[in-house]
């Protein structure tokens, strides 16, 4: 966060290097009120933004310098360190709902180790990068559950171990999730969910897009049933779920869903049998996102839903965006619009999410 030079004529009147208090009606229509030197805010001052933001703090060269607090009309604020424009240091920030993020930032994103705590009360603790969660990490929900272990790109990714508020433990593979990119399956539905679900998908997108949230995500959980459809063996996917006593075998979970009285239980997104198709991708095509289908099946159960809805397109994220765009195809970054992020996220997901013909 920066200011332009404000031409004045009180300004060429005074030394150079004199530092002033003044106020400033910028041709912007921005509003500053402090500490003025050669033209610039230097020291202590108050910056107000036409759209409602507003930044209170120290100044340096017409820079946020130093300690500040800013903050947005829709109620989320940001006090700590600022440094060369940039939210960078140690800092506290509240969004609009009311998740706390306290710890180390770097350029506008949580960098380090910090602290993030929930309205729904949810708590993580631990290793950041780039704004995500990353490293290492203890995760609490709300009912004492807790997994203590490594995190990538906001997602447990690695060895780790999930603790239940019971005592009991189980140890999380390294394979346990897989994004994009490590995807190798299609998603096959029956006809009438492969229609919900695509409705489902549309109308979660339009509200999304109309509250100015991107940076969401599916998340997909698969549950491999004992045979499939042209294989007796147990897939070696990659996709593996936890271990531990607590956790039904396969058999046991094949019987549950053969039971006409849990079929009830079976709704979009939970407990919703399915098929999976194997992919694979072309090894000359490097950022390949869905790969070609091998006609190799299996039956599976499925869980999924959207997640990391709390991203609003604020000043951070249109300050990332202008940056990376002149470094890369604006079209292919995580920080753009909501309205071309939801084109995007719809795109993908309607390659791998199928009707099964």
């Amino acid at each position: 966060m920066s200011v332009a030079h404000a031409d004045d004529a009180d300004d060429y009147s005074r030394p150079t290097g004199e530092t002033y208090h003044a106020e400033k009606a910028l041709p912007s229509g921005d509003f500053y009120t402090g500490q003025w030197r050669d033209n610039l805010p230097h020291g202590h001052g108050k910056y107000l933004w036409t759209d409602g933001c507003m930044y209170v703090g120290e100044w340096h060269r017409g820079k946020t310098m130093g300690k500040g607090r800013f903050s947005w009309p829709s109620g989320a604020t940001y006090e700590g360190d600022f440094k060369n424009g940039y939210m960078d240091g140690k800092g506290t920030y509240i969004d609009s709902s009311g998740d706390l993020y306290r710890g180390s930032w770097v350029m506008n994103l949580r960098h380090g180790q910090g602290t993030k705590s929930y309205v729904n009360g949810d708590c993580y603790d631990g290793e950041w990068r780039r704004g995500l969660q990353d490293g290492h990490g203890r995760y609490q929900w709300k009912n004492e559950n807790h997994y203590i272990g490594q995190w990538k790109n906001g997602m447990m990714n690695g060895n780790g171990t999930m603790i239940w508020s019971n005592g009991n433990q189980s140890e999380i593979d390294p394979n346990t999730t897989l994004k994009d990119l490590d995807l190798n399956f299609l998603f096959r539905l029956q006809k009438n969910w492969f229609q919900e679900f695509c409705r489902q998908v549309d109308k979660d997108c339009e509200f999304l897009e109309q509250e100015r949230i991107m940076d969401y995500s599916l998340l997909v959980g698969l549950h491999f049933r004992e045979s499939s459809c042209n294989n007796s063996a147990t897939p070696t996917s990659g996709a593996r779920t936890p271990t531990g006593d607590n956790r039904p075998s396969r058999g046991e979970m094949d019987r549950f869903l053969l039971d006409a009285s849990k079929l009830a239980s079976m709704q979009l997104g939970i407990n919703m049998p399915a098929r999976v198709e194997r992919t694979v991708r072309r090894s000359d095509a490097e950022n390949q996102l869905v790969g070609e289908p091998t006609g190799e099946f299996y039956d599976v159960i499925l869980y999924f839903g959207v997640i990391d809805i709390l991203q609003d397109y604020d000043i951070s994220k249109k300050l990332e965006h202008a940056y990376k765009s002149m470094q890369y195809d604006p079209t292919s970054i995580s920080a753009v619009d909501p309205k071309q992020y939801s084109r995007r996220f719809r795109d993908f997901i309607f390659r791998i999410f199928v009707e099964d013909t």
